[in-house]
């Protein structure tokens, strides 16, 4: 183009755009689901191995769980404590051995 000549494309206003057809929309819909397979399957692929404990906890029926929720929920200030502390130790030896 000269220095001149106007772009016909700048002399048209805004237009607003097409309605898309409900293929066009199922094909955008369908990509966007296949970007979003690909996305999330880095992330769920597990290289062998068995369940986790807490997979495991998240299948279990909470009925079977419900007793150990409410023991927990009941219990008294010692017995908060002494869990606790026992806990506490337990990491520290765990800590220890890896050190050795």
């Amino acid at each position: 183009m000269l220095d001149n000549e106007i772009d016909p494309t700048d002399l048209e206003g805004y237009q607003k755009k097409a309605r898309r057809t409900r293929e066009e929309k199922l094909a955008s819909v369908k990509e966007g689901r296949e970007e979003q397979k690909r996305k999330f399957e880095f992330g769920r692929k597990r290289v062998g191995g068995s369940t986790t404990n807490i997979e495991k906890i998240k299948n279990k029926n909470f009925g079977m769980l419900r007793a150990k929720a409410m023991r927990k929920l009941f219990r008294s200030g010692g017995q908060k404590l002494k869990v606790r502390t026992a806990h506490i130790a337990k990491l520290k030896s765990q800590r220890m051995d890896k050190h050795k």
